[in-house]
C-alpha cells in the first residue's frame, strides 16, 4: 500500500458536515489536508463541501452513511478503500442525543444513541485503522466528545 491515497494528506471527519465537525473540517482544509466528510444526510454534506470548497483549495469527497447501523459504518469504510481514501488522520465526531430523561426513555432511543456513539467508533477503527498504519508513518485517531449533555436536576415526585 505504497500509494496510499490521490491525496497527500487526508482527514476523515465523521459528523463533518456541521457543528464541532465542519470546524475540524475548515481548520484541517486551512493546513491543506483533503477531506473525507461523513454524515447520515447526504443534503447537508452537500451543503458543507460546497462553503468548504468556497474558501478552500482541497479535495472533498462525502460519504452519508448511517452510523447507528454497523452496515453503515462497513459503507463508509468500503468507500475510502475503494476510491484510494485512507486517511492519515480519523476524526470521530458523530453523536447524537435524544432530548428525554433516562430514566423516561424508550430502550430503543438508548440502543441508538449507544450506536451512534460508542458502537460506531469500534466498527470503524476497526476496519481503518490497520489500513492507516500501513499506509502512512503518522496516522493518528482522534475522538471527539460529541455530544455535550447539561445536567437536568431530578424532582421530586
Amino acid at each position: 500500500m505504497k500509494n496510499r491515497t490521490k491525496y497527500p494528506y487526508l482527514t476523515l471527519i465523521t459528523g463533518g458536515s456541521r457543528g464541532i465537525g465542519y470546524a475540524i473540517a475548515d481548520a484541517m482544509a486551512a493546513k491543506n489536508s483533503d477531506l473525507v466528510l461523513v454524515a447520515k444526510e447526504p443534503k447537508t454534506l452537500q451543503a458543507a463541501q460546497k462553503k468548504l470548497k468556497k474558501c478552500r483549495s482541497v479535495n472533498i469527497s462525502t460519504v452519508a452513511g448511517d452510523l447507528s447501523e454497523m452496515k453503515g459504518c462497513e459503507d463508509v469504510a468500503d468507500y475510502c478503500i475503494k476510491h484510494s481514501l485512507i486517511p492519515n488522520l480519523l476524526v470521530l465526531d458523530a453523536g447524537i442525543f435524544l432530548e428525554g430523561s433516562l430514566v423516561n426513555s424508550e430502550p430503543e432511543d438508548y440502543q441508538k444513541t449507544l450506536s451512534v456513539n460508542l458502537h460506531s467508533v469500534y466498527y470503524l477503527v476497526r476496519r481503518l485503522v490497520p489500513l492507516m498504519k500501513k499506509a502512512a508513518a503518522a496516522a493518528r485517531v482522534v475522538r471527539t466528545p460529541a455530544v455535550a449533555v447539561a445536567g437536568t436536576p431530578v424532582k421530586a415526585d
